[in-house]
């Protein structure tokens, strides 16, 4: 995926290296899965229900909703 919700610009350094590995999750395949999403949310220190990841892993698989966001 090559859109995020945040550009690199604005973010930290100490924050830099989750941000990589965010990135990195999808590196070799162009979709999400529920695998990456765990991983999403304990490097981030989120913990949701298993309704909101899938409602995440969706969102994050939607490039139409995606590019929306970037706006």
């Amino acid at each position: 995926m090559d859109e995020l919700l945040v550009s690199e610009e604005n973010i930290p350094e100490e924050n830099m290296k989750i941000f990589e590995q965010i990135k990195a999750l999808t590196k070799d395949k162009d979709k999400y899965t529920m695998k990456d999403v765990n991983t999403i949310c304990e490097l981030l220190g989120v913990k949701l229900f298993w309704y909101q990841k899938l409602i995440l892993l969706h969102r994050l698989n939607d490039k139409d909703y995606m590019r929306y966001i970037c706006r």
